[in-house]
Parts: structure tokens; C-alpha cells; sequence
């Protein structure tokens, strides 16, 4: 049901809040998808994926400028935001979801996507499982391959987590993604009340995942209709910087690109720059000046 605006818990003031919902019969179902829209519905559509830890809001700084061109959708998976009583089963089951989402709620049943880091695994799984659904796509901060220490990822891991639920160590931790100030209580709430169980089943998942083989021009993947632009800030971690010439080696038709100055979550760090990045892709295929194209 619709969210009356602007009162206490909607997840963007002004905006509005829906829970998607499917029909229990149907084998594998989520219960529900909280979902953020903003924007003409008949206009191209745009699926915004967050990253682990938070939430839809995260997206709020694009979808405000974009919705005067596109119809914009934001959600939050399952695991995270006013989504944390839902179960996480896998990229590939969250992806059937989202592709379910996509074809019920578009005009078109398909729609431009983006994903930031968790999103951006999402949106490459949901590209490779289900491209009837998927437009163009702009995937940021995501790795290509498994880690090769898995064992010292897990161990430092576990340290993160337990230290996570003090407050002042996921103030320094804002501090250091340079989450503004006036996103800082949701990032802090979301980190607060983020499953643990989903955090954990996430992480293992992304430490052994790959580009999908299905967006290769050996199984057929058509790069011309689904044009792939990967990301990665200039101050990321090395693995996901050193893995973004991989994009273009590997997935037909993508093109790959650094962001000078920008860390992981740079889409909040420098949103008129994420903004444009969105528009100057998804309008024409063009890289945004400032940004560094990767061979």
C-alpha cells in the first residue's frame, strides 16, 4: 500500500513509498519489496540497487534530477532498510525478484539499471538471467573474481562486525566513506538495523563471485543492445580497481572507466558528477567529461 507522504517512516520525504508484493503461490517469492518511485511512469525507467549495509535512500541525490526525464525506482533488498525481516537466498533468486518487479511495474517491462557495489553484482546477475527485462546498465565498485584469500577476508570480516555496533566506529566508518552529514542517521539506523544473517550470506557470495559467462560474446550476449559501463573510484579498494579492465575483456559491447577523487560510495560523494555519469549513459552512451575510460 501506498505511504502517505511525508509522515514518519517514509523512507524519502516528499516521495513515494510502495510495497511491491507478489502472490505466495508463486514458487520462490519474496513477501515483499519496499519501493521508492519518482517520475513520469511513462517514461523511460531507471532500477536503482543499493549496496550492502544500507538502503534505497542511498539513491535520493539521483533520483530528485533525474525524474524530470526518467521514471526512477528505488528498493530495498531483502535484508536491509524497511526490508530487514526478509530472507537473502542469493543474487540469482534477489535477481528473479527484481526482474519480476521490473516487468509488473514499468510501462515497458524493462528498464535502465543501476548498482552500486551488492547492487552491482545484482544488476550483472540480473542482466545475465534475465535481459528482457534490463535496458542499459552502469554497474560501480563491483569485483570480476573470487578472492584468493578467502580464509584472511573472513577474519577480517568477522573483526568488522563486531565492532560495527558501536556507534562511534560507524561514525569514523561514515567519516571515512565520506558519507554527508545529512544522510548520516540513515546510514547509522540502516548499519543498526541491517541483518546480520544477510550481511554474512551477502559477503560469501561476493567473495567467491565472477562475471557472469552469459554476458560474454561467446554465449551470445548482445553488447549492442545491452550497453555495460563499469566504474570504480580512484580510491576504492585495489582488487576492484585492478579488476575493471576485466569489464571490457570480458563482457561483449561493455566500456569501463575511473572516477578521479572517488571512493566506493562516490554516488553520494560527488552526486551531480553520479547524476550526469546516469543521464550522459543511458541518453546516448556517453562518457561523462572527468571520467577516465579504461582499456
Amino acid at each position: 500500500m501506498p505511504v502517505p507522504q511525508g509522515k514518519a517512516g517514509a523512507v524519502f520525504p516528499g516521495y513515494t513509498v510502495k510495497r511491491w508484493a507478489c502472490s505466495p503461490a508463486r514458487e520462490g517469492c519474496l513477501m515483499d519489496m519496499p519501493l521508492v518511485t519518482k517520475g513520469d511512469p511513462e517514461q523511460p525507467a531507471i532500477l536503482f540497487l543499493h549496496g550492502s549495509g544500507v538502503s534505497g535512500w542511498m539513491w535520493e541525490a539521483q533520483l530528485e534530477p533525474l525524474s524530470s526525464r526518467y521514471h526512477c525506482l528505488a528498493v530495498d533488498l531483502p535484508g536491509f532498510g524497511k526490508n530487514t525481516a526478509a530472507p537473502w537466498e542469493s543474487l540469482a533468486h534477489t535477481a528473479e525478484q527484481l526482474a519480476r518487479l521490473v516487468a509488473t511495474r514499468t510501462r515497458t517491462g524493462s528498464a535502465h539499471v543501476v548498482g552500486l557495489s551488492l547492487g552491482g553484482h545484482l544488476a550483472l546477475r540480473l542482466l545475465a538471467d534475465h535481459p528482457r527485462v534490463c535496458g542499459d546498465v552502469i554497474v560501480s565498485g563491483v569485483t570480476t573474481r573470487p578472492f584468493s584469500s578467502p580464509r584472511a577476508m573472513r577474519l577480517m570480516y568477522a573483526a568488522v562486525m563486531r565492532l560495527s555496533t558501536a556507534k562511534v566506529v560507524l561514525q569514523m566508518s561514515a567519516r571515512a566513506m565520506k558519507i554527508p552529514a545529512a544522510y548520516m542517521e540513515r546510514f547509522l539506523e540502516d548499519m543498526r538495523t541491517s541483518s546480520p544473517v544477510v550481511m554474512k550470506a551477502v559477503f560469501e557470495e561476493v567473495l567467491g563471485s565472477r562475471l557472469p559467462e552469459a554476458l560474454g560474446a561467446a554465449s551470445g550476449f548482445d553488447g549492442a543492445a545491452h550497453r555495460v559501463l563499469a566504474v570504480a573510484g580512484s580510491r576504492e579498494h585495489p582488487k576492484i580497481r585492478a579488476e575493471l579492465p576485466d569489464f571490457t575483456r570480458l563482457v561483449s559491447g561493455a566500456w569501463a572507466a575511473r572516477v578521479p577523487d572517488a571512493g566506493h560510495t562516490w554516488n553520494v560523494e560527488h552526486p551531480e558528477l553520479f547524476t550526469r555519469m546516469i543521464d550522459d549513459w543511458f541518453s546516448g552512451h556517453q562518457l561523462t567529461p572527468g571520467l577516465a575510460r579504461v582499456e
